[in-house]
């Protein structure tokens, strides 16, 4: 579908064979930047009617991401003029995501007229040529790609200080429930057989 491209905080995603497109929106691959993971959302016809180009900046993976993540960042969506980039069309914004507005963007970037036009210079070989940059100001409830590998080695830990305790405290109540029972019942017989002693004393001094 097209070719990605990152270098540090600027992102290039050439969508190929735009004319042939049948899907309503498509997706770029993922990149990081500022440890964040990002991708761009394409609607190639436009969104709800609109007769443009809509471009997103969405955060993705959202839906595995923490409760209360935020992140605040400013972003540029720039569709590439092939023949001058003079003529470039930039748009940007500074804006939060989090998990009510996990994407922004423009759903009237570009009309397509003006992208469908031979000798506009922004649709060339069948091929559009977008460019993101992103600078990440602040996050809150930091994911990102290496906190993914940390998670994995924190949950075995956690499994481990829930199950020994289990297996070494029940052994201990078995232990103080059952040691009294032993030690009462040879008292209980011995109490028994001197009160049967002193009774049978008593009927022979009676009978003195």
């Amino acid at each position: 579908m097209g070719n990605e491209k990152a270098n540090n905080n600027k992102f290039t995603w050439v969508i190929k064979n735009f004319y042939s497109l049948q899907s309503q929106f498509i997706y770029s691959d993922k990149f990081v930047v500022g440890g964040c993971k990002w991708c761009l959302m394409a609607y190639p016809k436009g969104n709800k009617g609109d007769e443009c180009l809509s471009l997103y900046m969405v955060v993705a993976g959202h839906k595995a991401l923490p409760c209360g993540w935020r992140r605040h960042a400013k972003y540029s969506l720039t569709v590439v003029n092939q023949l001058s980039e003079k003529l470039s069309l930039v748009k940007d914004r500074q804006v939060w995501f989090d998990h009510k507005i996990p994407g922004w963007g423009l759903p009237a970037m570009l009309p397509l007229t003006v992208l469908n036009d031979k000798h506009g210079g922004f649709l060339v070989n069948n091929q559009v040529k977008i460019v993101a940059q992103v600078e990440v100001l602040q996050v809150l409830g930091k994911y990102d790609v290496l906190s993914e590998g940390t998670a994995e080695t924190v949950q075995p830990l956690k499994k481990i200080m829930l199950e020994e305790p289990k297996e070494t405290i029940q052994p201990l109540k078995k232990i103080k429930l059952e040691e009294p029972k032993e030690t009462i019942q040879p008292l209980l017989k011995e109490t028994k057989a001197l009160m049967s002693m002193g009774f049978k004393f008593f009927l022979h001094r009676l009978k003195l």
